[in-house]
């Protein structure tokens, strides 16, 4: 049996003033759906708690600890749960997720790995298959888009780039007032990817670069 709204927004509350007494923020939260799953709580310095680059950290392991046990004294004063989940609480890791507006927004200046719906729309209304549904780059800037919505501009990593490559001959796209492409790519290789469109997103870290 799958856990009830009511049940959800109650382990939401008690993660978040777990969190608050210990002077964190929650990053990121997933709830099992089921009895016998991983309830996992990611952590992040508080909003109050920026360096130098406006960027917010993960936390240590004694304020993980405090959160943790402030969490379960929490979920069992309120009865549900009882032993049917497994409780982890972390920092979000060197590859963390990016699920929420806030995410990618700080984590501009940062390399990212995103995963599209949709394959970009050019400004003919066609799909550009040649860019792939799986994009690798550094995020550049979050801005607003037509009607409403958010866009993620991305500068795509060598291998990207060199897919985007055209003829000498082929027509240049033209470029809106961001100075974006209507094909959805700069020359420079930065493409504009509605946040709607996005799939599953992370930071992208590659080891073999170390």
């Amino acid at each position: 049996m799958s856990l009830s709204e009511t049940v959800g927004k109650q382990v939401v509350d008690a993660a978040y003033a777990a969190a608050r007494a210990a002077g964190v923020d929650v990053y990121d939260l997933e709830i099992p759906k089921y009895p016998g799953g991983i309830l996992r709580i990611d952590l992040w310095r508080a909003n109050e708690a920026l360096d130098e680059h406006g960027k917010r950290h993960g936390v240590l392991l004694d304020e993980c600890a405090k959160v943790s046990k402030a969490f379960e004294e929490a979920i069992q004063g309120l009865g549900i749960f009882e032993d049917d989940y497994t409780l982890e609480v972390s920092s979000p890791g060197i590859t963390r997720t990016l699920r929420t507006m806030e995410h990618f927004t700080s984590a501009v200046g940062e390399r990212a790995e995103v995963v599209l719906n949709q394959f970009v729309i050019d400004g003919a209304g066609q799909e550009n298959k040649s860019l792939g549904k799986r994009l690798v780059g550094k995020i550049i800037a979050i801005q607003p888009a037509a009607e409403g919505e958010v866009e993620i501009l991305l500068e795509l990593s060598n291998k990207k780039k060199a897919k985007q490559k055209r003829s000498p001959s082929a027509a240049q796209p033209k470029k809106d007032a961001a100075g974006v492409s209507q094909s959805g790519v700069q020359q420079s290789g930065i493409v504009s990817v509605l946040f709607p469109n996005v799939k599953e997103a992370s930071i992208y870290f590659d080891f073999n670069e170390l």
